[in-house]
């Protein structure tokens, strides 16, 4: 088949969060199944044109204020053939929707109603080597593409599929910027484009999309009931296709303890001996006494809300303090977000002798923390699908998780600790639970973290159920 990606993230290129992760992910996974898979995303300022290739002919991008050209870059990763619209007035700036993972550029509505556009203007670029059979469009900045194919009448055979992976974040501007789509006021009503006077992408896409997919079972069972949809439900449910709930899985190559270049020492599930070491050189990277018998907790996240930041961070309230001075743990963070949960952890550092922090996002880290540490927090509210608790299990790294989204789809008691209310005392019951287990029962730690390690979240089955959705849109 013939798929065009189009996303405003894309690892390792641009990355905020899972988005980035899960799209490379899935595009790979169909590449390698013998597909054509093509992506599409915007050249931020920290994409290096010295590395890409650049189209000689520009791209003219039809808008509301006549047509701007735009360059296309070339690349290929991983078999996928990556193409890169450039456009130095929307995307030549430092961030991918704000300078800060808590802010947002004030032009955000524009910059990707413009993007939305150019991929389109992409796409008939290269239907001239053969119409695609699918668009795959990923959450609320790429959603405006069906929309305007919609709008426009256009006569394609290509079937739009829009994933949803963050239903929080919906692309939901003030209704005066409606301009910048292109789109009238009548049509933008009729299109599901204007919701309680302000202008939503991501409810416009999952009205005009063929389908709708979103990244686990149980999200997809969440997004369609109304406490738990974020206000998406009625018109989800108003949907011929139903919603369909595909378990995101993880990238078993990069995410490997027993190839994983990062890490002190390599092992497996037959041979885990090197997790030992793992932890060690954690431990002394981040100044932490050398001791096996203190469990260590991980922490990689992105500090906002959705993440549980509140009842574990919030100044005194929060569980965190409570964790470091009445549990026998060491906990290491690695995020950045909210600013003021950036200066909560900083302030806890300095007054905590077993509690490290690190702002920022660091990919070796990452996978550092992932194969040294014990425990693996992951206390968030709401999370569609979630990549972090399975990379802990691939690494036999024991997660700490609510039941919800794509966290009750893989975080079992089995081979986890369950959060029964994301609030501190709940949080914390849960932490006290794995540290007394860690060094109580160091034989039942052991089977739940191997039973982890042997589950497959590898995106085979997860590619395949996405292969099946598309044979069914082109009728193949």
């Amino acid at each position: 088949m013939n798929v065009v990606v189009v996303t405003s993230e894309y690892a390792p290129y641009a990355k905020s969060g899972g988005l980035a992760d899960a799209v490379a992910a899935i595009s790979r996974s169909m590449a390698r199944r013998g597909h054509r898979v093509r992506a599409i995303l915007p050249r931020y300022y920290s994409i290096d044109r010295g590395q890409l290739t650049p189209d000689p002919v520009p791209l003219p991008v039809p808008g509301p204020g006549g047509t701007e050209p735009a360059r296309i870059y070339r690349s290929v990763d991983s078999g996928v053939e990556m193409l890169f619209v450039d456009f130095e007035p929307l995307f030549g700036r430092d961030g991918i929707y704000g300078s800060r993972p808590d802010d947002a550029f004030a032009d955000n509505l524009a910059r990707f109603a413009f993007f939305a556009r150019a991929a389109l203007a992409t796409v008939d670029r290269l239907s001239a080597q053969g119409e695609p059979d699918i668009l795959h469009v990923h959450d609320w900045p790429a959603a405006l593409v069906p929309v305007l194919l919609r709008a426009n009448g256009a006569a394609r055979t290509a079937r739009v599929v829009l994933t949803i992976h963050n239903a929080g974040y919906q692309g939901a501007f003030p209704i005066g910027e409606l301009g910048a789509t292109g789109i009238d006021g009548k049509r933008a009503g009729r299109l599901g484009l204007v919701y309680n006077d302000t202008v939503n992408l991501l409810r416009a896409g999952v009205t005009c999309a063929d389908a709708v997919t979103t990244v686990s079972p149980t999200h997809a069972e969440e997004l369609l009931r109304e406490e738990t949809s974020f206000g998406l439900h009625s018109v989800l449910s108003e949907r011929t296709r139903p919603l369909q709930g595909i378990l995101n899985g993880i990238d078993t190559t990069e995410w490997d303890p027993a190839g994983d270049p990062y890490i002190a020492m390599n092992f497996d599930a037959r041979d885990r001996s090197g997790k030992a070491a793992c932890k060690r050189a954690l431990q002394r990277e981040f100044g932490l006494p050398d001791d096996p018998a203190v469990p260590v907790i991980g922490q990689v996240t992105r500090l906002v809300e959705q993440k549980g930041i509140g009842p574990l961070f919030g100044p005194g309230y929060g569980s965190a303090f409570r964790i470091c001075s009445d549990l026998p743990v060491q906990w290491i963070i690695l995020g950045s977000g909210a600013a003021w949960c950036e200066d909560e952890i900083a302030a806890l550092a300095r007054r905590l002798a077993n509690l490290r922090g690190r702002i920022g996002y660091d990919e070796a880290l990452a996978h550092r923390i992932e194969a040294g540490a014990d425990i693996f927090l992951m206390p968030s509210l709401y999370e569609p699908c979630g990549l972090n608790q399975m990379y802990s299990m691939r690494y036999g790294t024991v997660p700490i998780a609510p039941r919800t989204g794509g966290l009750a789809d893989t975080v079992r008691e089995d081979r986890g600790f369950i959060i029964d209310r994301v609030t501190p005392e709940s949080i914390f019951d849960a932490v006290a639970r794995a540290t007394r287990t860690y060094r109580n029962a160091p034989e039942l730690f052991a089977a739940l973290s191997a039973r982890g390690m042997e589950a497959d979240f590898s995106w085979d089955r997860s590619a395949a159920d996405y292969e099946a959705l598309f044979h069914a849109l082109a009728g193949r």
